[in-house]
C-alpha cells in the first residue's frame, strides 16, 4: 500500500530535550502521551471495527464519558443516527490508509445534546504498513457556531429595517 508507505510514524525528540532522556523510544512515548494527555481537544483512536480504544481526558469532559465507560464500546457512542452515513464513508476512506480532510460536523455527549465539532482522522497503521484503526482529533466547536448564526440572524434584521425603512 504506497499511502502506509510515505506515513510511517516517526517520533524525533530534540537530542537536548532532559539532557538526551527523550531519545530512549519509552520515554519519547512518555512524551507523547502526556501532549496527548494534556491536550484541550478530545483525542481519540478506535478499530476498524468502530470499537473505541482510547479516550483522553478532553473527550472526557467534551462527551461526557469517563475513558473507562467508552473504551471498549462502539464509537457510535457519539455519532448521531442521521450522521452515521457520514461516518460510513469516513471509515471507508480510514480503511484505505486516506486521511479525512478536516470537517465540522455533529457529535452527542452523554446527556444527549447534539454538539458542533471541528473534527479530523487519520488512520493508524502498524509497521507492516497495515492500516490497524484510525485517531481522530476533535474541538468543540458549538458556542462558534451560535454565534456565526446570531451574526447571520442580525445581519438579516438590518437588512429587512434598512430594505424597510427606505420606503
Amino acid at each position: 500500500m504506497a499511502v502506509a508507505e510515505e506515513r510511517q510514524p516517526t517520533v524525533v525528540v530534540h537530542p537536548d530535550m532532559d539532557g538526551g532522556a527523550f531519545a530512549r523510544p519509552e520515554s519519547a512515548r512518555a512524551w507523547l502521551a502526556a501532549i496527548v494527555d494534556f491536550s484541550s481537544d478530545a483525542i481519540l483512536s478506535k478499530k476498524l471495527d468502530g470499537t473505541i480504544t482510547s479516550w483522553n481526558a478532553a473527550a472526557e469532559r467534551m462527551y461526557g464519558y469517563t475513558a473507562a465507560e467508552a473504551i471498549g464500546r462502539s464509537i457510535e457512542l457519539i455519532v448521531p443516527e442521521d450522521r452515521r452515513d457520514e461516518l460510513k464513508g469516513m471509515d471507508e476512506r480510514l480503511a484505505r490508509g486516506e486521511c479525512v480532510a478536516p470537517l465540522e460536523t455533529v457529535r452527542l455527549t452523554r446527556d444527549g445534546r447534539r454538539i458542533d465539532v471541528a473534527l479530523t482522522m487519520s488512520p493508524i497503521i502498524d509497521h507492516a504498513g497495515a492500516v490497524v484503526g484510525a485517531s481522530g482529533i476533535a474541538r468543540d466547536i458549538t458556542e462558534r457556531r451560535r454565534a456565526e448564526e446570531a451574526l447571520r440572524r442580525s445581519r438579516d434584521q438590518l437588512k429587512d429595517f434598512v430594505k424597510n425603512s427606505a420606503l
